[in-house]
């Protein structure tokens, strides 16, 4: 493996321990993202092989085209929901993470966004600005089945919100909301 991956390794193992007892009675262990800026979104494709991961955020990243065949099988072969944040084209990783978006299962529900604000997105902005509301929109609508959420990503909410915006199967994702 290119990056490492210990840290989210070792928080997958202790939901898998812990959800859903005494204290953490209310952490739901079905309901699991794995995301990662940069080197990050490198960590989190391979925390994605874990099962119970539901789906992966990629922020600011993509493996290079010329990334070990094995590395990049965990793209080719993705079959859970994933969702490229990237900075557009002054973006370090842009091209990374286009590639790899076309490089996914036709079946595999993905979404791809760009707003062209470069590798550090709009994190230093209150709440990490655009990039920090399709965050926890995103977690919102594939972790929490949030209605108004999905719109952002399967209509034309992100669009509204000067993304460019490219998607596939986002119908497949069905989340039994929170309520």
């Amino acid at each position: 493996m290119g990056a490492d991956i210990k840290l989210q390794k070792e928080a997958l193992a202790w939901i898998a321990k812990n959800a859903g007892k005494g204290k953490y009675a209310n952490l739901d262990g079905s309901r699991i993202a794995v995301a990662g800026q940069s080197c990050g979104g490198l960590e989190s494709y391979y925390a994605s092989q874990d099962p119970a991961v539901k789906t992966i955020g990629i922020f600011n990243s993509g493996f290079f085209t010329s990334t070990s065949k094995k590395d990049m099988e965990i793209v080719t072969k993705m079959n859970r929901p994933i969702f490229y944040f990237l900075g557009g084209k002054t973006d370090i990783a842009f091209e990374n993470g286009e590639a790899n978006y076309k490089v996914l299962p036709s079946t595999t529900p993905a979404w791809k966004g760009n707003l062209p604000v470069g590798h550090m997105a709009t994190y230093t902005q209150a709440k990490g600005g655009k990039f920090g509301t399709a965050m926890w929109k995103w977690l919102d609508f594939t972790l929490r089945g949030g209605n108004s959420s999905s719109e952002f990503f399967a209509g034309k909410g992100a669009e509204n919100d000067g993304w460019s915006v490219e998607k596939r199967n986002m119908d497949k994702i069905s989340v039994t909301p929170i309520g």
